[in-house]
């Protein structure tokens, strides 16, 4: 029995450490402390909205709002974010910081809390119909709001968890999307059948051909597998598809860290420069007609530059001939 129980927590420590601690907690130290990151004036430059923050509720949970205030709703584009593994915590948003943002870059961002606690992971079918109506409910207020947005401006944004979800929003009752995005997506916990505990990714042959289909990856990520996620690229049908991979650079100071929770969870150079950078840029290409040459251009581009003059690693497009 004693045996048993030190085999077991054994088998613990290594899939806590190798999984969780690395992709979650791993900070490598700086190889040059007095080496700093550049903090670009991009920013600086931006005109960012003030957000106003709805929370509705109803029988079957919450869904949150977030609108740019002082801005015509009505012709905003509006994201569908479905949130990663308890996000929503006594209907309060964690990330309330990163999903705020892009509402004050102008995205009307609809958030449904579609998780009940850990017990809801048994029950795919369930989370995925409470995820339908919750979006629904969060759209149909959008409407009482903004009656002449037609959702033309449309996407999906899927983040760890809440990525295998969004790539069944086909079966939802939705509008149809011209992006989906998916940031580190995961359809559970590692070595666990999604079956059995999680949310299976749809099968990527079902995808829609005439959406732009875009992946974020975290270099330092073990519970998002890069080769699953990467199968699904290469086996998806839609016209346009790219996938980036967001690497770490602890060159100077503070260190870069790409990993599953600071690659949306964070409001940092790895998300300003890599993570939402992409966003805009894909969801402007498809709204807008503009900045596309980002995504069908260059292979790589860079984070940014230290202070001793040396570019910070460059994020990687995946090949996905």
């Amino acid at each position: 029995m004693k045996a048993k129980i030190i085999l077991i927590s054994l088998i613990f420590l290594f899939y806590f450490f190798y999984f969780w601690w690395y992709s979650y907690f791993y900070f490598p130290k700086s190889k040059n402390p007095n080496v700093f990151y550049i903090l670009s004036d991009k920013k600086e430059k931006l005109n960012f909205f003030d957000v106003e923050i709805l929370k509705i509720q109803s029988e079957n949970g919450t869904v949150f709002l977030f609108l740019p205030k002082n801005s015509n709703l009505n012709l905003q584009p509006v994201i569908l974010v479905f949130h990663g593994f308890g996000w929503c915590k006594k209907n309060q948003v964690l990330p309330q910081k990163e999903i705020s943002y892009l509402a004050k870059k102008g995205y009307i961002v609809i958030l449904p809390c579609y998780q009940e606690g850990f017990s809801s992971l048994f029950f795919r079918k369930n989370l995925l119909s409470r995820a339908e109506k919750l979006s629904l409910e969060g759209i149909s207020k959008l409407k009482e709001i903004a009656p002449e947005n037609d959702f033309s401006k449309f996407s999906i944004l899927g983040v760890s968890l809440g990525g295998a979800v969004a790539t069944n929003f086909f079966s939802f009752s939705l509008p149809k999307p011209k992006v989906l995005i998916l940031i580190a997506p995961a359809p559970g916990f590692p070595l666990i059948p999604s079956k059995l505990y999680g949310i299976p990714f749809a099968r990527a042959k079902e995808l829609p051909e005439n959406i732009i289909l875009i992946g974020i990856l975290a270099e330092k990520d073990r519970i998002s597998s890069f080769n699953q996620v990467k199968k699904i690229f290469l086996e998806a049908k839609s016209k346009e598809k790219y996938l980036f991979l967001i690497p770490s650079d602890n060159y100077g100071t503070p260190p870069l860290v790409s990993n599953h929770s600071i690659i949306f969870g964070n409001l940092g150079p790895i998300n300003y420069f890599g993570t939402y950078q992409i966003i805009e840029k894909g969801l402007n290409c498809a709204f807008e007609n503009k900045d596309c040459e980002f995504l069908r251009g260059e292979k790589t581009f860079s984070l940014g530059k230290w202070s001793d003059g040396t570019e910070a690693r460059k994020v990687i497009k995946i090949d996905l001939k």
